[in-house]
């Protein structure tokens, strides 16, 4: 039995944003360098509609549209100094930490022996900022990344890349996430499928697929 484990983004992989990421939505931190930048800051729901659910944002996930060009777009969109954009998505990297509960299970299967691999919606240059800034990532047997291949959840053709890339049956692999239409997606490919909430629940779920 494998084990797809996506995405590690904004809600981990993205067991993502599941073995995932927290990504704040909050326009920029409440401290440091940034206060003074939130007090005079667009509202929060203003940032999600303009900048994390904006469709450019699918767009830097899916490598077709640069970071620059992204941040220059955004500033444009919402009125605001492209300086005040590139603090922004400086703020979103640096608020992408590891959850502990989820690590202990990526943790837990590996020793194991479980085969672990990765989907994750997100641009090569933020994965390749995770890979130096985390060691986690040799517990996964391969990992798809959707700005390397062109391709983003919920998709069908990025999960029809995974499985063909490592050769993985979906009937016998357990897609864990927690953006449902990705589950939804999974689900009609054949993938079993775990909706994660927490690690607490995804383990008592795991065990009904795994080996006793």
């Amino acid at each position: 039995m494998e084990y797809a484990l996506g995405p590690l983004d904004e809600r981990i992989p993205h067991p993502q944003r599941r073995f995932r990421f927290r990504r704040c939505a909050r326009p920029l931190a409440a401290r440091g360098r940034h206060r003074g930048l939130l007090r005079r800051h667009p509202s929060r729901a203003l940032v999600r509609d303009a900048v994390i659910r904006h469709p450019d944002w699918i767009d830097l996930d899916r490598g077709t549209l640069s970071e620059s060009v992204a941040i220059e777009r955004f500033a444009a969109r919402m009125g605001r100094p492209a300086a005040e954009m590139r603090a922004l998505m400086q703020h979103i990297k640096d608020s992408l930490t590891p959850l502990p509960d989820s690590i202990a299970l990526l943790n837990e299967l590996a020793q194991r022996g479980v085969p672990l691999y990765g989907l994750s919606n997100m641009s090569a240059p933020m994965f390749a900022l995770l890979k130096s800034r985390h060691d986690h990532w040799d517990r996964f047997r391969g990992i798809v990344v959707s700005g390397e291949v062109g391709l983003v959840k919920p998709d069908p053709e990025i999960f029809h890349h995974l499985a063909q890339r490592y050769d993985l049956i979906p009937a016998e692999t357990v897609f864990i996430d927690d953006h449902l239409p990705n589950i939804e997606s999974a689900g009609r490919l054949g993938f079993r499928t775990i909706h994660f909430a927490n690690a607490a629940q995804c383990r008592r779920e795991l065990d009904t697929h795994l080996p006793s």
